[in-house]
């Protein structure tokens, strides 16, 4: 099983323990880890990165950055040309793309829309959601940037994704979203995140299967269970948990990506965790002894 990690634990767990990010990155590193997912900030903010990548014996497997499409970024390539440049820079194959969010008013009319219609096929082809989707100008814009990403990306050998994003006010927070996205923008793909469909009260097996044919990156999230989830369909709350600690079917999720032929990076993700240094061995651990 190959696992990687976000580069943010590492450091969150050097300024935990007072030990040295070097000393975490070996850390990881001798629990299983051999890649990172990192902000592509923080490669530009270390000019040692490569060689304390090398060190480490650890690579970089996906870059990632957050862009206003809808906004004053529209039209503006010159973060994105960094991103997909950066990637080819480490070796990397794939970018995340995070491209902006929507006003109040468009993501609430959204999430109205999406909280009456059923998450499916048949719900993806409801009339009123499809015509928000098509008519909203904030949609046609990250659409269109979407594009162009995915066409430099083609160009430099790079694949671009978008994930399931864990705040209501993107466009890619929902399954059915998402799924417009993905069919809308030729070679886009999809990275999948274990747990922020719990951010949305949306269950992660029927949106796996939905979206199961874009699928080329996995976030391993789990979520613990918390207060005031109580009239929730899916979710029991989305408090920070080690991987395998949750209340989430993680053992089954990596079961099923691998019974269709996933062999890509098990991403551990748990940002905010209270101590990373004992959550990246802890969820490490669990994800080898499936």
């Amino acid at each position: 099983m190959k696992l990687s990690v976000f580069f943010n634990h590492l450091l969150q767990a050097a300024e935990q323990t007072g030990q040295s990010l070097d000393d975490m990155m070996k850390m990881a590193s001798a629990n299983g880890v051999s890649a990172i997912e990192t902000h592509v900030e923080l490669i530009d903010r270390d000019p040692n990165m490569k060689s304390r990548l090398e060190n480490a014996g650890i690579r970089v497997n996906c870059p990632y950055e957050f862009f206003g499409w809808n906004g004053d970024e529209y039209g503006d390539m010159t973060r994105l040309h960094h991103l997909i440049d950066t990637a080819v820079e480490f070796g990397a194959d794939k970018v995340l793309v995070v491209p902006g969010f929507l006003g109040e008013a468009e993501h609430k009319v959204l999430n109205d829309i999406l909280d009456r219609t059923e998450v499916s096929l048949e719900g993806f082809a409801s009339p009123e959601f499809n015509k928000f989707m098509n008519e909203c100008e904030d949609i046609t814009m990250i659409k269109d940037m979407m594009g162009r990403a995915v066409e430099y990306g083609k160009k430099r050998g790079v694949t671009v994704m978008i994930e399931d994003f864990d705040n209501l006010s993107s466009p890619v927070a929902r399954t059915l979203p998402i799924m417009w996205f993905l069919k809308n923008v030729d070679g886009l793909k999809f990275a999948f995140d274990t747990g922020n469909f719990a951010s949305a009260d949306e269950d992660s097996f029927i949106a796996g299967e939905l979206l199961r044919e874009y699928i080329v990156h996995l976030h391993i999230k789990d979520k613990g269970v918390e207060e005031g989830y109580e009239g929730a369909k899916f979710s029991r709350g989305l408090a920070t948990v080690s991987v395998g600690s949750g209340y989430l079917p993680i053992a089954d999720i990596v079961k099923w990506a691998r019974s269709w032929g996933y062999d890509g990076y098990f991403a551990i993700e748990h940002f905010r965790h209270p101590d990373q240094a004992k959550g990246i061995p802890e969820s490490a651990a669990f994800l080898k002894g499936i």
